[in-house]
């Protein structure tokens, strides 16, 4: 068995993100039902969120959001709640989950730079068509805008 062989099965497995969100809930000592009041979300389901039942959720996006927003009111960093979540929704180990957390945050980056180089990219073009139509048709306004004058030349 090799040293990390040997780690991985000594090491108790990690606590699910219902764990560290009531853990860190106590730590600031916010009771139940300010956390609740802030969410707005039912008392029952900041309990079922902190006993891991997700149940209530009618999808996952939703109980992302519910978990993300929970760990952001007790000030949990959301790369580690994120890999908790993803580990009790999905299974697999720690190691997986960071393997794949890197991956994602790499695409996330990258689109993320495509989005802020696309938006003034639309707006470079759409002013450059403006300024286009304007000189293109800016003789024919002053032609037309001269005939109505008439002799006032």
């Amino acid at each position: 068995m090799t040293v990390s062989a040997r780690k991985k099965a000594d090491t108790p497995p990690a606590a699910g993100p219902g764990e560290l969100l009531r853990q860190a809930r106590i730590a600031q000592r916010k009771p139940l039902r300010e956390v609740a009041r802030v969410l707005n979300l039912p008392q029952e389901h900041i309990e079922a969120l902190e006993k891991d039942d997700y149940g209530f959720a009618p999808r996952e996006i939703y109980l992302r959001g519910y978990i993300l927003g929970y760990a952001k009111l007790v000030k949990l960093p959301k790369r580690k709640i994120t890999a908790a979540l993803d580990r009790a929704l999905h299974g697999g180990g720690a190691q997986a989950a960071e393997g794949e957390g890197e991956g994602d945050e790499a695409g996330a980056t990258f689109a993320t730079f495509v989005a802020r180089l696309a938006v003034p990219a639309v707006v470079a073009l759409l002013f450059g068509l403006l300024v286009s139509w304007w000189f293109f048709y800016e003789g024919r306004v002053q032609e037309n805008f001269m005939r109505h004058l008439g002799g006032l030349q």
